[in-house]
């Protein structure tokens, strides 16, 4: 009788610990889920927030832009840098014609939102850097070239250094 009931008690403490355990990896795995479904939707919003600052730049409105920029940023760049730097790359682009969405992509601590505008004679790249706070740290612009076709010659980086060397 005793072994009987020790081997009661033994299997019950063994489905107990099973059973604790299966609740354990899957609180693991929906938390994994759920961090990598919230990555997403970051990535989402980040994606929607570029293209209204990328929009609203076109229409020459920087608030929002400028608004967004880290204290570092606003020490490297201020808000008529950044008009001043629109300014030189939107020249003998013609009319607007469309938004492109390029990239997301992280790198350590940031998120970076390549978008590029369609205009009549050449587009307009521009290249957003998230910190953790959704901040702007990075801003970059170029023009960039579109085939017949409607893809995006973007500047390569030996274009880019002598671009960067000429300033």
């Amino acid at each position: 009788m005793k072994k009987r009931l020790f081997t009661f008690i033994l299997v019950i403490s063994t489905i107990c610990l099973l059973c604790a355990c299966a609740n354990e990896s899957s609180k693991d795995s929906s938390e994994t889920k759920s961090s990598a479904s919230s990555s997403i939707s970051q990535s989402n919003d980040v994606k929607e927030l570029s293209k209204k600052l990328c929009l609203e730049m076109a229409e020459d409105d920087f608030e929002s832009t400028y608004n967004l920029f880290s204290e570092n940023m606003r020490t490297q760049l201020d808000k008529s840098g950044l008009i001043s730097a629109w300014e030189k790359v939107a020249a003998d682009t013609g009319d607007y014609k469309e938004y492109h969405f390029v990239s997301v992509t992280e790198q350590e601590d940031y998120t970076i939102v390549t978008s590029a505008l369609e205009y009549e004679q050449k587009g307009i790249v521009v290249t957003l850097v998230y910190n953790l706070s959704q901040e702007l740290d990075g801003l970059w612009l170029d023009n960039c070239d579109f085939t017949d076709s409607g893809e995006i010659v973007l500047p390569t980086t030996e274009a880019l250094s002598e671009s960067a060397e000429a300033q």
